[in-house]
Parts: structure tokens; C-alpha cells; sequence
């Protein structure tokens, strides 16, 4: 078996085409995935000599770990960017021209299914052009999710929990993000209970934001494995249906120039400038703040704006930011996620474990 070191310049020499500060980033991930690996086979026994080895054989051949990688981190052409904004123009169109539930809306869902239908026959897959738009239609169908959100949210937990006694390294970055968003429920309870009753009533509808936003990731991953980071783009979407519920950012305000202004803020940044930004990225790190930073500038805005134009109490405020902190924290947990998944993928990590443990409970 090669070295760490013969290994990874042989991959690199596999990812022509990209730009090297992307190299490296890609290479500087690897080697640390690779290392955390062998540390893991030598807690289970394995030689330390020979640990390197085993991890370096497991991960794959070079030159096809290195053509997977340079697909995910090759920018997409602008025809099929167009493509993934549409759904984002639509949306724009419905709030200037149509209102929200004129015929404009009915023909821009009916886009989504069209795009999602057509990247399917086209690359007999779901397309990464297409995932803004099914992103769009799911977060419809996943609002009934806020019904049951703490449920789950405790599936998360139970679903991750089992991975890990299978012995499937989580990040320790998925937990931190998933604490958070229980505390800021817990947070909006406080406040909402200050000065009035209903501490279950008002639980449940605090953590319901956190339960529907998990509900889209998880379904995202489905697509990560395969397309990485770019996978995001599904959560943002269904993030921009799931802000519309929750936030009510026209409530009270059907008669002003707000009911234009809040709803364009989130079509605008969720759904043109974060596929631009992430689709015509090459490395990681641009992908990330593309996912990322729009959506943060979206849902602090939309919060700013409506509680001070409804000058609201300090309760509302904190409601109100609760929803948006956790909507940004289930799309900072997809990134954790999605980023995992893509070196699962390149690696196989996932399949070879679960094979091991059954191997060791059938001996």
C-alpha cells in the first residue's frame, strides 16, 4: 500500500481542473479524514504501523476518488444556474405581480414539478439544478411537520444516537447545533411563559420551527451523499417556504409596502443570490458562505423589520428571533451534514461499518 503521502499526491494529480487553492482545501480535508480513521482502527485494535494502510484501503483508489471529487467541486455551467434560479424569479414574479395566491403562484409550483420531473429524465437522477425546486414543493408539505415538530427533533436525536453506537463517528459540531436549537426553544418558552400559562402548549410551538427545518435536511442527505454541499440548496428552499409560515412576516401589514418588501428579501437572497453564490463555487468554503450568510442577512432582517414596524414586546422579539435562530441553525447543522456525507461517500465509510458490525454480532 502507498503512503499518506504518495496517496494524496496521486490524488491530486487526479483533480486537474480545478484551482489550486480547491486542491488544496480538498486535500488538507482528506488527510485529516484519512488520520482520524487510522487513529480509529488503532482504538480497535488495528497495528499502528499498519493503520494507515487499512484506512488508505478502505478509502479507495486514488484515481477514483479523485474523479468523484473533482465532479462535486466543479462549477456548474450558467445554463443550468438559470435553471436553479427560476424558481427564485417566479417567486419574485408571484409577490410583485400576482399576489401570493393569484394564478402566478399555481404556475410557478407547477414549474417546480416540471424542473424536478425533466432533471429526473435528463440525468436519471434528481438534477442539482432541480433542487431548489423540489426544496420549494417539499417545505409546502413539510409545514405540516411544525404539528409535530419536537417529535422530530427527537427522532433526530434517536436516529443519531443509534449511528453512533454503531460506531459511526458523528461530528461533535451536529450536537452542539442540535443543543442549541433545543435551548433556544427552551429560551422562547421562558418568554412566553412569563407572564402567562400553557407551558406545554407553548413548548410545543416553540420547538416546532426546529422539528420542521430537520425534516427537510434529513430528506436533503439523500442528495448529499452524491452532490455534497451543493445538496444545501434543497434546504434552502424548503427553508424559504417553512420562513413564510412561521415567521408571518405580512401579518398585520397586508396594506403596506411591507408586504412586498419582506416576502422579496427572502425570494431574493434564499433563492437567487445562494444558488448563484454556491452553484458557480469551487471550494468549500465559498459554498458554505454562499449557504450560509444569505440566509442569516434574510432571517435577521425579516426579524428586525417586522418587530419594529409592529412594535412588538420584548416576548414577541424573542419568539420571533427564536424561529429565525433555529430555521439558520438547521441550515448551519445541513452544512455540518452534507460536508460529512460527501467524505462518507468518498471514502464508503458508512456501508463498510454498518458490514463490520453485523459481521461482529454474527460471530
Amino acid at each position: 500500500m502507498p503512503s499518506l503521502n504518495s496517496y494524496l499526491a496521486e490524488l491530486q494529480a487526479c483533480l486537474g481542473g480545478l484551482q489550486p487553492s480547491v486542491q488544496q482545501d480538498v486535500i488538507e480535508e482528506l488527510q485529516g479524514h484519512l488520520e482520524d480513521r487510522a487513529h480509529s482502527l488503532q482504538l480497535r485494535g488495528t497495528p499502528k504501523e499498519a493503520s494507515m494502510s487499512e484506512a488508505i484501503e478502505r478509502f479507495g483508489e486514488a484515481r477514483e476518488v479523485g474523479a468523484a471529487l473533482r465532479d462535486v467541486h466543479r462549477r456548474v455551467s450558467w445554463g443550468k444556474v438559470g435553471l436553479a434560479v427560476l424558481p427564485g424569479l417566479l417567486a419574485i414574479g408571484t409577490i410583485w405581480i400576482a399576489g401570493e395566491n393569484g394564478w402566478l403562484a399555481a404556475i410557478g409550483l407547477g414549474m417546480c414539478v416540471l424542473l424536478g420531473i425533466v432533471g429526473l429524465l435528463l440525468e436519471h437522477r434528481f438534477a442539482v439544478w432541480s433542487f431548489t425546486a423540489l426544496g420549494i414543493l417539499f417545505g409546502l408539505f413539510s409545514v405540516l411537520g411544525l404539528l409535530v415538530g419536537p417529535l422530530w427533533l427527537l427522532a433526530a436525536i434517536v436516529v443519531l444516537v443509534v449511528y453512533q453506537r454503531r460506531g459511526i463517528r458523528i461530528p461533535g459540531l451536529v450536537w452542539v447545533l442540535l443543543g442549541l436549537m433545543i435551548a433556544v426553544g427552551a429560551v422562547e418558552v421562558v418568554a412566553l411563559t412569563a407572564n402567562h400559562g400553557f407551558f406545554w402548549g407553548y413548548l410545543l410551538s416553540a420547538l416546532a420551527p426546529a422539528g420542521g427545518i430537520l425534516l427537510p435536511v434529513a430528506v436533503g442527505l439523500l442528495f448529499a451523499r452524491r452532490n455534497g454541499m451543493l445538496a444545501g440548496l434543497f434546504v434552502l428552499a424548503a427553508g424559504f417556504v417553512l420562513a413564510e409560515w412561521t415567521l408571518e412576516p405580512t401579518y398585520g401589514l397586508w396594506h403596506t409596502h411591507w408586504a412586498i418588501v419582506l416576502p422579496a428579501i427572502q425570494s431574493v437572497l434564499l433563492l437567487l443570490v445562494s444558488p448563484l453564490w454556491v452553484l458557480r463555487s469551487r471550494s468549500m468554503r465559498g459554498r458554505i458562505w454562499g449557504l450560509l450568510l444569505p440566509a442569516s442577512v434574510a432571517l435577521t432582517s425579516i426579524v428586525i423589520i417586522v418587530c419594529t414596524v409592529r412594535q412588538y414586546p420584548i416576548e414577541t422579539w424573542c419568539v420571533n428571533g427564536g424561529t429565525a435562530a433555529q430555521l439558520f441553525l438547521g441550515m448551519a447543522l445541513a452544512v455540518v451534514l452534507y460536508r460529512w456525507a460527501e467524505s462518507q461517500r468518498a471514502e464508503g465509510l458508512i456501508g463498510q461499518q454498518l458490514r463490520d458490525v453485523l459481521m461482529v454480532r454474527g460471530t
